[in-house]
């Protein structure tokens, strides 16, 4: 998201940061606002104002002409888990490229930017492994964000299955996912076109591609696997953005869940009748 922000923050880079005023700001933020939506637009003006203030403290500017930009309210999206037969009618209508691309999030929780991002040789099929190392960003690989990013991801059956189809009908050197002209894909334009015209032929509950993360963590954390493993799966530095951002239990998670303490209840007070 950092660097997403700064790529639009850099289309006032002609102005000199001691020229730049209010009507500038206003009109970089509507621009972010009509492209890419209100949340984007408020990650604009919260990165600006950092900067601003910063270059104040230098006297580089007298005045932070963002200031006065309000930040939109936007409604926080609620978490979607998608069901187990919403997953299998999501990759029945899936081409073998597309179905590999959806079960790397479903099955190994990567982010979009790592999938795009890797080669052939990142799949290890001889140890079951994927070897994350890199992230796409604007067309361009790059290091992780965090150290904890850069990590390998065990490859379970389900997902074997579908890279084995994909890569065995696909003559591929290098980039996994390239395009027809054999450039890596637009990570964001896949996902807002092609990831949601699936989802519409699926029939499914609306839902964005980080939905096959929560997915991944949820089912994870619900089976069993420890939070912290699940974290460490994901490339998250703590296990709170574990737990906060994509462990969303169903009700039926829950229902299962609490079986042990209503079964410990219920023979305690089966126990304390008899006394």
């Amino acid at each position: 998201m950092k660097n997403i922000v700064k790529h639009y923050i850099s289309k006032i880079g002609h102005i000199k940061i001691d020229r730049l005023r209010i009507e500038h700001i206003d009109k970089l933020i509507e621009d972010v606002k009509q492209e890419k939506g209100e949340k984007r637009a408020n990650a604009v003006i919260l990165y600006f104002n950092m900067i601003a203030n910063w270059a104040i403290k230098r006297r580089f500017m007298q005045f932070n002409p963002g200031e006065a930009a309000e930040r939109f309210k936007v409604n926080s999206r609620e978490m979607v888990i998608l069901s187990d037969e919403e997953v299998k009618k999501l990759l029945s209508v899936a081409l073998p490229r597309e179905r590999a691309i959806i079960s790397i999030g479903l099955f190994a929780g990567l982010r979009r930017s790592e999938i795009f991002a890797l080669d052939k040789e990142n799949l290890n099929f001889s140890k079951n492994v994927i070897h994350v190392r890199y992230q796409l960003l604007h067309g361009k690989k790059e290091a992780p964000k965090t150290n904890s990013s850069k990590r390998d991801v065990p490859i379970i059956k389900t997902l074997r299955k579908a890279l084995e189809e994909y890569t065995e009908a696909t003559s591929i050197f290098g980039c996994l996912f390239p395009t027809t002209w054999g450039g890596r894909l637009h990570s964001e334009r896949w996902a807002s076109v092609v990831f949601r015209e699936l989802v519409q032929k699926a029939g499914i509950r609306e839902c964005v591609f980080n939905d096959t993360r929560h997915f991944f963590g949820t089912k994870c954390a619900v089976s069993g696997v420890p939070v912290e493993m699940v974290s460490k799966i994901m490339g998250h530095s703590s296990i709170e953005t574990t737990y906060k951002n994509y462990y969303g239990p169903t009700i039926q998670d829950k229902i299962t869940g609490i079986k042990p303490f209503e079964i410990s209840i219920s023979s305690k007070l089966v126990a304390m009748e008899g006394m």
